[in-house]
């Protein structure tokens, strides 16, 4: 299984062919990740998923992020959703949540593990759940 980034504008919607669930049934191949104006993105699981040829007018995209460009065009484009943000601050929310803003300072400055570790376990979790809708991890966001 591998997951990739599904985008497009949507416009003419009358007319949109949309991707096809080559298992249906099973578990839903394709899921919404968010929107940045009026495109919108998906992650989809490539081998069961069929994703049909559109118009021109959709600015269908599956990216390749293997690709330096595309790579750095998906930067700028996750910046502008909304959905993505909300997601990652949920992990970064879940820093300090036992602890003041003081400790964690303090804990930083004084190189306490237990504050490091909990920091670096946001940070795994946040890589990890970018990974998982086929980003290619906390990268992205540089």
């Amino acid at each position: 299984m591998s997951k990739k980034i599904l985008t497009y504008r949507e416009t003419l919607m009358d007319r949109f062919k949309h991707p096809v669930d080559l298992e249906p049934g099973e578990e839903n191949h394709i899921e919404y990740v968010g929107r940045n104006g009026a495109t919108v993105m998906f992650s989809f699981d490539d081998a069961k998923m069929d994703v049909q040829e559109n118009l021109p007018e959709h600015e269908q995209r599956v990216w390749d992020l293997s690709n330096p460009t595309e790579l750095g065009e998906m930067k700028e484009f996750i910046r502008g959703v909304d959905d993505i943000k909300r997601k990652l601050g949920q992990f970064e929310a879940q820093v300090g949540v036992n602890a003041t803003l003081y400790r964690l300072l303090k804990g930083i400055i004084d190189n306490d593990q237990t504050v490091i570790d909990q920091i670096n376990g946001v940070d795994t979790a946040k890589d990890e759940w970018l990974k998982s809708i086929g980003l290619p991890g906390n990268s992205i966001l540089d």
